[in-house]
């Protein structure tokens, strides 16, 4: 079977001046660490919403957006729904709302509240809660750890093997923090017109 990590197609973002496709705009607990903690499938305090201010003109180009406080693990609802329609996952959610920053007025309501045409609310921050037992100590090329001894530390060649019942549609594997997709969930997301994304190509040991 073959597996992709899942990567951004910076031709369809269009941005040159960003680095990122959007900032964290309310501070909440735990955001400095919110970027490795979300990577991992253990039990964090995850916040109830994540408000991010972000360039209209350009945000749309993406399904995948580049998030300052967590930069793979933000999707759009639609690349999310199809992957859960392909099969079943463990996982916890956050909703993200976008919020213009180029929009030139007030964006809040006299109540409090953000206008409709400043907002947009069609994303998630994903935490997978299983880790893939799939890296391949035989035929990988990595130095050992000099931080936590017996662990896996910088990757030079990469090669997983499949588990017992094959690669889920979307995955982590505790060496390297990318997001992994299968080769149907790559082909599902292509036939629904996902926009922003790449998909790398990794070697799988036979």
């Amino acid at each position: 079977m073959e597996v992709y990590i899942l990567d951004r197609n910076y031709y369809d973002r269009l941005i040159d001046e960003y680095e990122y496709d959007a900032y964290s705009d309310h501070p909440f607990e735990g955001e400095s660490t919110f970027a490795t903690d979300i990577m991992g499938p253990w039990e964090i305090e995850l916040p109830k919403i994540i408000y991010c201010r972000a360039d209209f003109r350009f945000i749309h180009n993406t399904d995948y957006p580049c998030v300052d406080i967590c930069t793979d693990s933000v999707f759009s609802k639609k690349i999310f729904d199809v992957i859960l329609n392909l099969s079943e996952l463990n996982y916890r959610s956050v909703p993200v709302i976008m919020v213009d920053d180029t929009y030139p007025d007030d964006p809040l309501r006299e109540d409090g509240t953000l206008k409709d045409e400043v907002k947009r609310e069609e994303y998630v921050a994903v935490q997978l809660m299983d880790s893939v037992n799939a890296f391949d100590h035989d035929n990988s090329e990595y130095d050992n750890s000099h931080i936590f001894p017996g662990e896996v530390g910088n990757i030079h060649k990469l090669v997983l093997k499949e588990p017992e019942g094959g690669f889920p549609s979307i995955f982590r594997i505790k060496e390297q923090g990318h997001m992994f997709v299968s080769s149907q969930a790559k082909e599902a997301l292509v036939k629904a017109g996902i926009k922003g994304c790449e998909f790398k190509p990794v070697e799988v040991s036979s």
